[in-house]
Parts: C-alpha cells; structure tokens; sequence
C-alpha cells in the first residue's frame, strides 16, 4: 500500500518518467553543483582565515570571496540550461516514432542503392 504512494506522489512530481541514465546523471550534476557550494563555503573560510593573520587584505579577501561566487553563479547558469535539463525531453512514443522513420528511411535507402547496381 505505502508503494502504490509513494508511486503516485512520484508520478505527480514529475519523477520516474525518465530513463535510468538521465536520472543517474541529474543525480551528478547535482551533486556537483552541491560540491560548489560547499568548496565556496571552504574558501570564505579560508580567505578569512588568511584576513585574520594579515596574510590579505580583508578588501583583497572580499573580491576573492566575490570572484568565486560569480564563479559559482556563471557554472550554475551553465547547468541550468544545458540541453540535458531541458524540459523538452523526447518521451518514449517519440524516439518510437523517430526509430520507425530512420527504419523506413533506410529501407528506401537500400531500395535506391540496389536500384543503382
């Protein structure tokens, strides 16, 4: 009972609709972008601690800090809209449709080649 849930509330969000390879690789790129963030966090804390020993000028630490995060920004926008996280994604009917194309279209194709001999 609690599989046929957790299946709908699936179905309902949207998830489970892609194949095993598209999700293994959103499930990547989010991790990577979770790693930005996290070795944004590493080096504010390292710029402030070198702020902190007079090893940089605190105004020096900020534009390295800012310079990071516009980064960060510009590598997250990047992923955003890569083609693979389109929303446009070709369902199972269309790659059916497309295979069926490509099989009549070499078919004729090797009509053509064999007229040809």
């Amino acid at each position: 009972m609690a599989e046929k849930k957790t299946a709908a509330r699936k179905q309902k969000a949207g998830e489970g609709r892609h194949s095993p390879l598209y999700d293994a690789t959103r499930r990547v790129l989010l991790a990577g972008v979770g790693a930005v963030i996290l070795a944004q966090d590493e080096v504010e804390r390292f710029v402030d601690e070198l702020a902190e020993r007079g090893e940089l000028v605190e105004s020096e630490a900020r534009s390295m800090v800012n310079e990071i995060m516009d980064k960060r920004d510009s590598f997250i926008d990047r992923i955003r809209t890569s083609p693979g996280n389109s929303t446009d994604a070709a369902s199972k009917e269309d790659i059916e449709e497309l295979k069926q194309k490509i099989a009549e279209l070499s078919a004729k194709l090797d009509a053509v080649e064999s007229e040809k001999k």
